[in-house]
């Protein structure tokens, strides 16, 4: 399967452009409305937070980008997940074409979204440099995370596209599942302010590896290769995902254009 996928690697991210220009196609703003979403929901975060609740600095970091350095794998994420859950009812016509390859589907979503966190990503950097944060190799580290959010989404988007032609309400349980997952991480808030059973349960959610390893890679803090057995069971958790998702995908592929 993965060797079929990249035969047709150019054909993926034909895909994935002709996708990100669907996306605002018909719009005045054009591309502009993918970023506006995420951009005010950060805003509203930081002034709910900052102005409302009066977040300190967080580690001698100002809430804002301490803020802000979570929120961009989280949007990597939730992005991809949602986009890819998705893929096979919204490639419809696509899928029912027997010579069409579906399960290139999942990875056209998944390219999509990481062209848009690129952009993210150089705002992120620019806001932290623009807040006196101190520059330092680490910062070369974060997109290593950007992936990490990526093939968790990939493995577990593809387990629910798979399910997506049967199951017709599974978009919107993912939708409620990404937003009870989003106050399970600590995005909008520091573990460090749970109690200590609070944070073993949060040490569970693998999200947490992410955002807590983008800002380490930011602010300072233990580098991928420091945290060797966190590390390994992410990666470990990422690929059983996606076999067991891919695997499912394949076999219930043939029937996608009876139930679409």
């Amino acid at each position: 399967m993965l060797r079929s996928l990249w035969q047709q690697r150019a054909l993926a991210a034909r895909l994935a452009a002709s996708d990100l220009k669907s996306r605002t196609a018909g719009s005045a703003l054009g591309a502009v409305w993918i970023f506006l979403p995420p951009a005010v929901t950060l805003l509203v975060y930081v002034f709910v937070f900052s102005v409302g609740f009066k977040s300190a600095p967080v580690r001698g970091v100002p809430y804002a980008v301490w803020l802000f350095a979570g929120m961009t794998p989280w949007f990597l994420f939730s992005d991809a997940l949602s986009g890819i859950a998705g893929c096979v009812t919204g490639y419809a016509p696509l899928v029912k074409k027997t010579r069409f390859q579906a399960a290139l589907l999942p990875f056209v979503k998944a390219l999509s979204a990481l062209a848009v966190h690129g952009v993210f990503l150089l705002l992120l950097y620019s806001c932290a440099a623009a807040f006196g944060v101190a520059v330092r190799p680490g910062w070369l580290l974060v997109p290593f995370y950007s992936l990490c959010a990526l093939l968790l989404a990939l493995g577990l988007g593809t387990l629910c596209a798979a399910l997506a032609p049967y199951v017709k309400d599974l978009p919107n349980a993912v939708a409620l599942v990404l937003q009870l997952w989003f106050w399970a991480t600590p995005i909008a808030y520091s573990a460090g302010v749970m109690s200590p059973a609070i944070q073993a349960v949060l040490r569970l959610n693998p999200l947490a590896f992410v955002v807590e390893g983008c800002r380490a890679c930011l602010f300072g803090g233990p580098l991928p290769w420091e945290r060797p057995l966190a590390l390994a069971l992410f990666l470990l958790l990422c690929s059983a995902l996606y076999l067991f998702g891919a695997r499912l995908f394949v076999r219930l592929q043939p029937c996608f254009s009876d139930v679409l």
